[in-house]
C-alpha cells in the first residue's frame, strides 16, 4: 500500500506543506525535469525559473522503494554566482513525500539540482544527484 506524505519545507520535524512565497510562472518559461536515484530512493523535481530569485512552481518528489527501516530524503540545491547555496528538504518516512508551491531562497538563482539520500535515522548511507540547470535567468 502506497502513503503519500506532504512534508515542510523547513525540517524533518515539520509536516505540513509549507508555501514560501506568492506570485506566478510566465507561460512561456519552460519547465525542467530533474530526477535522481540510489539503491532503495529515487527522487525527481519539476521546476520553473520564475524570475532571477524564485522558482515558481517547484515540485520535489522523494519515492523510498525499499521497506527496510531507512528513509529517503530529497533536497533542492540552488547555486549562485555569489557561491552561496540553498536547500528545499523534503523527508519521507512512508512511500512518498513532496513538497510543492513558489520558493524563492532571497538570492539570484543560477542554476539548481537535487539530492536523493537515503539515512538510518540522521546518518547518511548513499546519495545520488541530479545533473546542474541552468538558469534562463543566468
Amino acid at each position: 500500500m502506497r502513503r503519500l506524505m506532504h512534508v515542510g519545507v523547513a525540517g524533518a520535524s515539520t509536516l505540513a506543506l509549507i508555501v514560501l512565497a506568492g506570485g506566478s510562472a510566465q507561460a512561456e518559461t519552460p519547465t525542467y525535469r530533474l530526477g535522481a536515484s540510489v539503491d532503495g530512493a529515487r527522487g525527481r523535481a519539476s521546476v520553473v525559473f520564475a524570475s532571477a530569485t524564485k522558482l515558481n512552481p517547484l515540485e520535489l518528489l522523494v519515492t523510498d522503494t525499499a521497506s527496510d527501516g531507512q528513509h529517503a530524503r530529497i533536497r533542492l540545491q540552488v547555486n549562485s554566482t555569489s557561491l552561496n547555496t540553498s536547500w528545499v528538504k523534503a523527508v519521507g518516512y512512508g512511500d512518498d513525500a513532496s513538497v510543492k508551491g513558489p520558493w524563492g531562497p532571497g538570492m539570484r538563482i543560477d542554476r539548481v539540482r537535487i539530492e536523493v539520500c537515503r539515512y538510518n535515522g540522521d546518518v547518511r548511507k548513499d546519495c545520488a544527484w541530479s545533473q546542474w540547470q541552468m538558469s534562463p535567468w543566468a
